[in-house]
């Protein structure tokens, strides 16, 4: 009741107790909260639920399917409008600089400032922007986007009939919610084509990422043409630098980029000098 009208952060959320997490399910559809204990009553549970979960053996195995590996129902798993699998991959220079950071917000001779000088946009003022949207801001849904969404929603169903991941009436109103968030964002007084074209995106890269149905096939198949000419492009005795691999190879250079740092992970190429890759 206390984050009604707000955001309600649940961290360990795997670790819940199943009561609790079938108060939550009720919570969620209906917005209200029943308590029948030692004080009765029932309250309004307006808000945004942010939680974060650990995959049941501690990490995510990339070649099964992502949701398989969540302890939660699925009746509570699709409540949430959108999912996002965080993976730690090992990555020298992001590693060093959350190292860095870590430990110089722990040293006390390191000077803090409130403001981060770095920053394109100031924290501040993006909390005042989106604290605006949120109570000045309130676009309306117009009967001429229907069509978008219908047909979205109608090819979602037939590439998802035969998965083990089912598209129910859930989704219309995900994007419909993502859609009116986004016009908020940009101060509209009416959700237009952009706005639900963009929701529609973010709706399905999420799918795609969740590692379900008909398009994460097609999206491991094209991964694994990279991936073979890659190793078609290495040597075992002589390096290949990563600007002759990128010339050579007709694809984009953050798929390429990401397909070496996961044969590196897997122990099939290594980077001996630095930009140039062969096989191991």
């Amino acid at each position: 009741p206390k984050a009604n009208g707000g955001v309600i952060f649940i961290d360990e959320f795997d670790k819940l107790p199943d009561e609790d997490k079938k108060g939550l399910n009720d919570s969620i559809e209906t917005q209200r909260l029943r308590i029948n204990k030692a004080v009765s009553g029932e309250f309004e549970t307006k808000c945004s639920v942010f939680a974060c979960a650990n995959p049941k053996n501690g990490q995510f195995n990339e070649e099964k399917n992502i949701v398989s590996q969540i302890n939660m129902d699925p009746t509570l798993f699709s409540r949430f409008d959108l999912k996002f699998i965080m993976i730690d991959e090992g990555e020298e220079t992001k590693d060093k600089e959350i190292c860095n950071h870590i430990l110089k917000s722990q040293c006390e001779d390191e000077e803090k400032t409130e403001e981060n000088t770095n920053e394109i946009i100031p924290a501040l003022f993006i909390k005042k922007y989106l604290f605006y949207c949120k109570y000045n801001v309130f676009p309306i849904f117009k009967s001429e986007n229907i069509s978008l969404i219908q047909k979205y929603y109608l090819n979602l169903r037939k590439q998802y009939s035969e998965t083990n991941y089912k598209i129910n009436i859930r989704e219309i109103n995900t994007i419909m919610r993502l859609s009116i968030a986004y016009a908020k964002l940009h101060l509209r007084d009416s959700v237009n084509s952009d706005d639900v074209n963009f929701a529609i995106k973010l709706h399905n890269q999420n799918l795609i990422n969740l590692g379900t149905g008909f398009q994460k096939l097609l999206f491991e198949e094209e991964y694994k043409v990279i991936e073979n000419e890659i190793l078609d492009l290495l040597k075992y005795d002589k390096g290949t630098k990563i600007n002759d691999i990128l010339l050579n190879l007709e694809h984009e250079e953050n798929q390429i980029q990401d397909k070496i740092t996961k044969l590196k992970s897997k122990g099939l190429i290594v980077e001996y000098i630095k930009g140039e890759y062969r096989k191991r």
